[in-house]
């Protein structure tokens, strides 16, 4: 129960920022600023980055999983 809670809130997170990187990228794009193309790839690397913390979350959920459902998973004393 507690590797779901844990990849939940890993997720959870991903898609805020991934959703902070869409809208700033939206809103200075809309904008006209004259700094738009540095707040559009500020906004990518937030898109980025939030995919790739999903991929990295994703990856260390399936391996407890499988360390947990293998009786491979102990405390650490």
């Amino acid at each position: 129960m507690a590797n779901e809670r844990t990849y939940a809130a890993w997720v959870r997170t991903a898609l805020a920022l991934i959703a902070l990187g869409v809208g700033l990228a939206g809103y200075f794009h809309l904008a006209g600023n004259g700094r738009v193309r540095m707040f559009v790839a500020l906004g990518m690397a937030f898109v980025v980055g939030g995919a790739l913390m999903a991929v990295l979350a994703t990856y260390a959920y399936r391996r407890a999983y499988a360390s947990i459902e293998g009786d491979e998973y102990g405390s650490l004393r």
